[in-house]
């Protein structure tokens, strides 16, 4: 029970199911706003369920996979990791005094030997995976409450990668309940004309259900759109990576 409990830790949860949540919320709020609670009650709460839990858990499991094909593609655009790259002697992100003592810290509390800035000239391909062995060590030293910070930067880049990786799938989705809406709309409209007061008519007949649900359809469609960027991946990707190796002074 434990271990199957252990499977729903903060990380899980906060970067894998919410991005899965939140591509399928406006199709679950479509599907509940016509949900008739006085009626078939019991298999309406079954049918909900099962397409809300199979939606949720079939894109909790797409998130980490697409995610990390978005992750790779950006590190091709990067050249490296920014852990890597931060950790480089002729990286200006962070200041030389604080590389430097990073680099002390490493070196103190490990068998690593990083490179010096002239050996990172002459062989910057072996620099890089020297760095890349330094960052594997901080963080599996870096695990546990003390640092709790990192954990939530880690989550944060984890969230938006995942979402970037459903962002697709998401704006999908919210274009199919706007298609959907669109053939209601036509479906079920009474009267022979469209003119201002028929329609106003028939749309103040509306539940509310109905115009909640049109409105987190678009908000959530503009948010995929403008919010979901890679640029914003590569800023949580650099706020990560200032907090793992900031975390070495606590080593």
């Amino acid at each position: 029970m434990k271990d199957y409990l252990s499977l729903f830790d903060a990380y899980t949860l906060k970067a894998r199911l919410i991005p899965a949540i939140l591509a399928t919320l406006p199709l679950l709020a479509l599907i509940g706003c016509y949900f008739n609670l006085n009626q078939a009650f019991v298999s309406n709460v079954v049918v909900g369920g099962l397409v809300a839990f199979s939606s949720i858990f079939l894109l909790s499991n797409f998130a980490r996979l697409f995610g990390l094909k978005v992750e790779r593609k950006l590190v091709v655009k990067w050249g490296v990791l920014p852990t890597t790259q931060f950790l480089r002697h002729n990286d200006l992100n962070l200041s030389a005094q604080k590389k430097h003592q990073i680099h002390l810290k490493i070196t103190a509390k490990s068998s690593i030997v990083l490179p010096s800035a002239s050996q990172e000239s002459n062989d910057p391909l072996n620099s890089d995976l020297v760095y890349d062995e330094a960052v594997a060590w901080i963080r599996e030293n870096t695990r546990g409450s003390d640092f709790s910070v990192l954990l939530a930067d880690n989550i944060n880049y984890g969230f938006i990668r995942n979402c970037l990786g459903l962002k697709y799938i998401a704006i999908s989705i919210c274009v199919l309940v706007l298609i959907v809406f669109s053939v209601l709309f036509f479906s079920f409209y009474p009267a022979s004309s469209f003119n201002q007061i028929e329609v106003l008519k028939f749309l103040k007949s509306q539940k509310m259900a109905i115009w909640l649900t049109l409105g987190l359809t678009i908000v959530m469609l503009l948010l995929w759109i403008t919010m979901v960027t890679e640029n914003n991946v590569t800023k949580a990707a650099h706020k990560y990576a200032k907090t793992l190796l900031n975390s070495t002074y606590k080593l």
